[in-house]
């Protein structure tokens, strides 16, 4: 999804430990799995601040290079 953020159900993992844990299941996997998806979403969040500084630094670098209008008048040579 190109210029979207996804979105990670990190939230859920403390309900879903919860209700492990009320009936005595073995919830080792789960754990190791929900690590998993919390450290991609900080990977993520990250990222995607990283890429707005490049963002922020790129649209200054254009913006102190805008574009002069040119005033040609009849006669002058456009092409060499």
């Amino acid at each position: 999804m190109y210029g979207k953020r996804a979105i990670l159900l990190s939230h859920i993992e403390l309900l879903t430990l919860k209700v492990l844990q009320e009936y005595d299941e073995d919830f080792e996997p789960l754990q190791v799995w929900m690590n998993e998806l919390l450290h991609l979403e900080e990977f993520q969040n990250k990222l995607y601040q990283d890429l707005q500084k490049r963002n922020e630094i790129m649209k200054r670098w254009f913006d102190a290079r805008k574009a002069t209008l040119d005033i040609f008048k009849e006669g002058d040579l456009m092409l060499k």
